[in-house]
């Protein structure tokens, strides 16, 4: 039986560097500087004020004495930098198929996974009086969220790039698992032009 990266080389692609010393230094270069990739996939949601969506999260939108108090904290609160929070190296990609979806594909082996949060302005409950079960609204905090606006990155690390063609076939099957944004990484900047008017993002190594 096939193990898995052969499978993936089985499907068109193979990457050939992944054993090589130089792709090693800038995978772990991508890695330390997980917060500059950050910033450069997603500037919007850095050095900027709070959005609408930010504030009063949690609290029903109807109420609006709540939601001015929620906007008169942020208008006091200075928005913190939205943070890293957790970086995977060789992150599996799967793709799912079948009766609800549970026949499992791995799509291919991305060099670096990024995740990170966001910060809000949320509602802060406390157990009520009566029941500990009933919660009652006590203000607000500034609180972190890994799900709104919080984006995933995938970073290809290239020590040596190969053909536009081959790249972009295996950013292409990366797509079909991954919906967040690429970004390759390499000391070599040839491609740059091209990767973004293909809706990739290039970050350029340096030693």
């Amino acid at each position: 039986m096939a193990k898995s990266r052969e499978k993936v080389q089985q499907l068109g692609f193979w990457d050939t560097q992944v054993s090589s010393p130089d792709h090693d230094a800038v995978c772990l270069w991508a890695y330390e500087n997980a917060g500059l990739i950050t910033r450069k996939a997603y500037p919007d949601i850095f050095d900027r004020s709070w959005s609408d969506e930010e504030i009063g999260v949690g609290l029903v939108r109807s109420n609006q004495q709540a939601m001015d108090i929620a906007r008169e904290v942020a208008s006091v609160t200075p928005r913190p930098t939205p943070r890293v929070v957790k970086r995977t190296l060789e992150y599996v990609l799967r793709s799912y198929t079948g009766y609800q979806e549970k026949l499992e594909r791995i799509v291919g082996y991305a060099d670096l996974l990024i995740e990170t949060e966001v910060p809000m302005i949320s509602a802060r409950y406390v157990a009520g009086p009566a029941r500990d079960t009933d919660d009652v609204f006590d203000g607000f905090e500034v609180a972190w969220s890994r799900g709104r606006g919080a984006p995933y990155i995938l970073v290809e690390a290239k020590s040596v790039l190969p053909t536009v063609g081959e790249l972009m076939r295996q950013i292409q099957l990366y797509r079909t698992a991954f919906g967040g944004k690429i970004v390759v990484v390499s000391p070599d900047d040839s491609y740059a032009t091209i990767l973004t008017e293909q809706g990739v993002d290039f970050v350029k190594y340096a030693r």
